[in-house]
């Protein structure tokens, strides 16, 4: 009976916060650039919100920071608006080392705590993170191989894929 009771009463709980759900979204949550040195990509994230009122912060962290521009970072929603559509740039660089290069963008919600004068006040904030990756190929001519084998007990296949992974300046 106790294990009932105490069942129910989570349950309750549940519920009730429930009603108080916040939400913070973010699409898309990857996305490949192709490196094309020395343009610039015109793009977009996508910000979801719940509805409620808020307001939203964005930094860029990682290896590609210096060569992505955001122009507003920080996003007031309104009562009632779930998407905001926010533009970014991308300076691919030409001057960059081989490799896999990636930006982090975090989007996260401003914190709303009242605190009172001579107390300790504890608080959480909604994060949500967009990726961007970008694959830098060695600028020379490069293949690399990938060999498949397959045994069995009568035959063996072999399956090789070889790919050009460089690129040659012009």
């Amino acid at each position: 009976m106790r294990r009932v009771t105490l069942i129910g009463i989570c349950i309750f709980f549940i519920f009730i916060n429930l009603l108080n759900v916040y939400a913070l979204g973010v699409s898309p949550g990857k996305r490949m650039v192709n490196y094309n040195p020395g343009n610039s990509l015109e793009t977009y994230i996508e910000v979801h919100n719940n509805g409620e009122e808020k307001v939203v912060s964005i930094f860029v962290k990682g290896e590609l920071e210096p060569y992505i521009n955001i122009d507003n970072k920080e996003i007031k929603f309104n009562k009632g608006e779930t998407v905001r559509n926010v533009p970014l740039t991308i300076n691919i660089p030409s001057d960059i080392n081989p490799g896999r290069k990636e930006a982090v963008i975090e989007i996260s919600e401003e914190p709303t705590i009242r605190v009172i004068e001579g107390s300790t006040a504890i608080g959480a904030r909604l994060q949500v993170l967009s990726f961007i990756v970008m694959d830098v190929p060695v600028s020379a001519k490069y293949a690399s191989i990938n060999l498949n084998i397959i045994p069995s007990e009568t035959e063996t296949k072999v399956s090789s894929v070889i790919a050009n992974e460089g690129y040659e300046l012009i």
